[in-house]
């Protein structure tokens, strides 16, 4: 049982990549797995995520008395990201840790909660060959971080020790390097991590020893299906390898095994849950062959993220609402007629026929609109328009006037000499008589005639 909580330590306090900063397409969380996309230029997104996991411990006290205490391990991940670029992101993160003793018999139980490790680092990728129509992308990146530890674990660090559990561990510096691909085909997306990470040396824990650290190397692979508008089903699969062979006799290859569904909003925040599964016995290259007797080690998460952007939004521009009513103006019956704009980019627009009512947004200030219809006289109005304000300007067509002759004379000229030919009748109508004058004019040898009416 102490080779278990041996490696259960391991698992918890091993450095890995920079899991959670950014997991595939700009989620935040547990998620091992980085996207080789970046989060929209000028934007943050914050995230705030828990983990927990619990193992057995079987004791004997002095007087022969077995109890089977539990040992719960907490992890909280705070961090944020900012994206400089469309290709270009910052990211930050530090992680908390509790451990708690649950004890069965008269002992009373105990915790501890501390500062484990913080990470700052940063991500250059983006889109490389990407069809909107289809939903095909290919997005390579290079990503690089540091951590940084305490250099002293919590005072009551050592009475945990002796109930099971072993102390932190601090070191100096980590620093690791990466490369990341993504390439989806929608609704599937794929994304496939290389990190090599150079660990510090290790710092003295609280019993005045120093620990053996290996140089690591990370391979995984994600994929992420999305089934819905809000609903994203992710698995993901990475093996960490140390790369002392002393030391990867002690603590063999891990593999991690990471189910998870993510909620997505249109409103930028993000909910994540899985539940990380670590095989602490896999020698997953160049094979993957487990050693029989070890229990795989699982941790049980949830967290969410909201991101946002910091540009300033520009504001909308002013409208104002012109509504009317367009009718005839004898019998007052609406009118379908065109109305157009002058001086606006407002395309015409027609008035409903049935109902003769037009609406129409427009940017403030003056405006005359002109209304036209077949068979009708046009008509033009001016009007003055109030932001965010609603005027109302109504037309009234006259019909157009129809005349007709039906009978009438003619008087003719003499060629060649400045008379006219006059024509005249009465309208059926009674409107009054008409004169048709056609006069010619001679301009160098060209007659032109002047025309013109009277009623």
């Amino acid at each position: 049982m102490m080779v278990q909580t041996l490696l259960s330590f391991v698992i918890l306090t091993t450095p890995t990549p920079p899991e959670g900063v950014v997991s595939f397409q700009g989620g935040r969380g547990f998620f091992r797995i980085l996207s080789a996309r970046t989060l929209p230029r000028a934007h943050l997104g914050v995230n705030l995520d828990l983990a927990y996991r619990q193992a057995k411990f079987p004791r004997t006290d002095s007087l022969g008395n077995s109890f089977n205490d539990i040992h719960h391990y907490g992890e909280g991940t705070f961090g944020m990201t900012y994206s400089a670029t469309d290709f270009f992101e910052f990211f930050t993160r530090g992680d908390f840790y509790i451990k708690y003793d649950e004890q069965e018999g008269s002992r009373e139980d105990e915790y501890s909660y501390y500062f484990q490790e913080g990470f700052i680092g940063a991500k250059v990728g983006g889109p490389v060959v990407e069809d909107t129509l289809t939903g095909l992308s290919w997005s390579p990146g290079i990503y690089g971080m540091v951590a940084l530890t305490p250099a002293r674990g919590p005072n009551d660090d050592s009475l945990l020790f002796t109930r099971g559990f072993l102390p932190f561990q601090g070191h100096d510096p980590d620093g690791e390097l990466g490369f990341l691909m993504d390439f989806t085909i929608h609704p599937l997306s794929f994304s496939t991590n290389l990190g090599y990470l150079s660990v510090g040396k290790s710092k003295e824990n609280f019993l005045g020893v120093r620990g053996d650290r290996s140089h690591e190397l990370h391979l995984g692979g994600g994929i992420e299906i999305e089934t819905g508008p809000y609903v994203r089903w992710i698995l993901e699969v990475v093996g960490e390898r140390l790369l002392n062979e002393k030391l990867r006799e002690i603590y063999p290859d891990t593999i991690h095994i990471t189910p998870g569904l993510r909620f997505v909003s249109n409103s930028g925040v993000t909910f994540d849950f899985g539940v990380d599964v670590a095989l602490v016995n896999f020698d997953f290259i160049p094979d993957i062959e487990p050693t029989p007797g070890e229990s795989p080690i699982w941790n049980a998460f949830m967290g969410f993220s909201v991101t946002s952007s910091l540009l300033k939004k520009p504001e909308a521009p002013p409208i104002a609402t012109l509504t009317g009513k367009i009718i005839d103006a004898e019998s007052r019956e609406p009118l379908g007629a065109e109305l157009t704009f002058t001086g606006t980019e407002q395309d015409a627009i027609t008035s409903d026929p049935e109902t003769g009512i037009f609406k129409v947004t427009l940017t403030p200030g003056s405006i005359r609109v002109r209304v036209s219809k077949e068979g009708y006289r046009w008509q033009e109005k001016g009007a003055q328009l109030k932001k965010d304000g609603s005027t109302i300007l109504d037309f009234a067509l006259e019909k157009k006037k129809i005349l007709a002759c039906t009978g009438g004379w003619l008087k003719g000229f003499e060629p060649g000499e400045p008379s006219y030919v006059e024509m005249g009748g009465m309208n059926p109508n009674s409107l009054g008589g008409v004169i048709l004058r056609i006069r010619p004019v001679h301009k160098r040898k060209t007659e032109v005639l002047e025309l013109s009416i009277e009623l």
